[in-house]
């Protein structure tokens, strides 16, 4: 929350710019050299979710009457570029001089103030801003609240990665989510999600990085940029939205918008699976602190996201139509998933349980590609794969350190699963029944896709 004597500093300043800016005309038109060049600005508009219910039940503290924009630095200071009124139906517009600009692309905050001077609402938003420009931020509401604050504090304690970005930020953020932080009394709670967020995007970045053949920086900044455009729609569409059912289906789209960003761009099934397998174990493993039922949230919903592409990949590396079998596995999976944001501390026995069943059904779809010999083959190595399960686990299993300690760890261990499924010698087992050494090593890999999934970090 804004102090007050800083808030009191910055109407002081605005004040005196206003008089500077009167002195300064009023010299040009003296000095009658030529007019001065007119001032550029681009606009920041926005409004309060909750501002007209406030002006109705007449609770002036809940009504904002003044909003700030501010910057933010890189350590997560904020820096007052310009201000506005805000009307009694929640509305306010900002005319942000362009000098206060330190690139055109800009992560920035928006803060709405009452009369008593006493923040009650906040957005964050990330844009390209250019002259005349106008620029919507999403209506303020508990979800943007806590997003801003998740947001600040992953900037300020330095967990904020290399490779985070704001928008990607509030696309895992959601109303559900924010809800849930938000009712907490733990005064950790934001600095946890902050952690979470950060710690589970650097552990997709690592196995980014890790996996060369599938990875290159345009393919990374074509993703990032149709998040950025996502949320830019999304948010003018919570502004335009007159109704419940509209800012539902306005955040439908959004949801889709950001599982299409990865899956349109140029990355392999095989590498989308490992990133976000990865993600969820880092979601799991840095949200324990949390309360139980935000922290189910977290990992209810980045577990969606793996199976999403758990499915994507057993399908690209399948001959022929899935079976009908598996496909009624893989709608269950996504059900018992999205319900597990509701099973508070039970969240890890419920996500497990649900990838129980896909798993198998999943092997025995994979299983199908082999010929009978094969199969057969591929139960003399089972042992040695199941081993190299656990070896995995159980280093996933001493992650107790912060975000970039534990995205590390995730993906160095998740390379070395991979690297025993798919070692020469397994290749080898299947290559001597007849079974090419691409698709020996496309139906290992599967496997191992397969084998990762499901687990849940304590």
């Amino acid at each position: 929350m804004l102090k007050q004597e800083d808030h009191n500093t910055y109407k002081k300043y605005t004040r005196n710019l206003s008089t500077l800016a009167v002195g300064l005309v009023a010299a040009g038109t003296l000095a009658a050299c030529g007019e001065e060049p007119e001032a550029e600005y681009a606009t920041v508009q926005g409004r309060l979710e909750s501002q007209e219910q406030a002006a109705n039940d007449d609770t002036s503290e809940d009504t904002a009457s003044s909003a700030i924009v501010y910057s933010v630095s890189a350590s997560g200071q904020l820096t007052p570029m310009a201000s506005g009124d805000v009307n009694a139906d929640g509305v306010y517009t900002i005319d942000i001089p362009m000098e206060e600009f330190s690139s055109s692309r800009q992560d920035l905050v928006v803060r709405a103030f009452n009369t008593s001077e006493t923040e009650i609402g906040s957005v964050s938003m990330s844009r390209e801003f250019r002259t005349d420009g106008v620029y919507t931020a999403a209506p303020m509401s508990t979800e943007t609240v806590v997003e801003t604050k998740v947001f600040l504090e992953a900037k300020s304690s330095g967990e904020w990665c290399e490779t985070c970005t704001l928008p990607e930020l509030r696309a895992i953020i959601d109303d559900e989510l924010a809800a849930r932080v938000a009712a907490s009394d733990r005064p950790d709670r934001f600095t946890i999600a902050a952690e979470t967020v950060s710690g589970s995007l650097e552990a997709q970045a690592n196995v980014f990085a890790e996996i060369e053949s599938g990875f290159d920086q345009e393919t990374w900044q074509t993703t990032k940029a149709s998040i950025a455009a996502s949320q830019v729609t999304h948010d003018a569409d919570l502004h335009a939205a007159t109704s419940a059912m509209a800012s539902t289906e306005a955040t439908e789209r959004r949801e889709d918008a950001y599982i299409d960003a990865y899956a349109n761009a140029n990355f392999d099934e095989d590498v989308l699976v490992r990133a976000f397998e990865a993600r969820a174990k880092a979601t799991s493993s840095l949200s324990t602190g949390l309360e139980a039922d935000a922290r189910a949230s977290m990992i209810s919903n980045a577990e969606i996201n793996h199976a999403i592409f758990s499915n994507a990949a057993v399908r690209a590396n399948t001959k022929g139509e899935t079976s009908s079998e598996y496909k009624q596995a893989n709608v269950a999976l996504l059900a018992a998933l999205e319900a597990s944001a509701d099973a508070g501390s039970n969240v890890e026995g419920d996500v497990e349980a649900a990838w129980s069943t896909w798993k198998q059904t999943a092997k025995e779809e994979i299983d199908k590609s082999l010929s009978t010999t094969s199969r057969v083959a591929v139960e003399g190595i089972e042992t040695s794969l199941d081993a190299a399960v656990q070896a995995y686990l159980g280093a996933l299993g001493t992650l107790n350190s912060g975000a970039t300690v534990t995205a590390e760890t995730i993906a160095a261990a998740q390379s070395t699963l991979y690297s025993t499924y798919t070692t020469e010698a397994n290749v080898t087992v299947l290559t001597a029944t007849g079974v090419s050494e691409d698709e020996a090593r496309t139906y290992l890999q599967t496997r191992a896709h397969v084998a990762a999934s499901g687990q849940v970090m304590q």
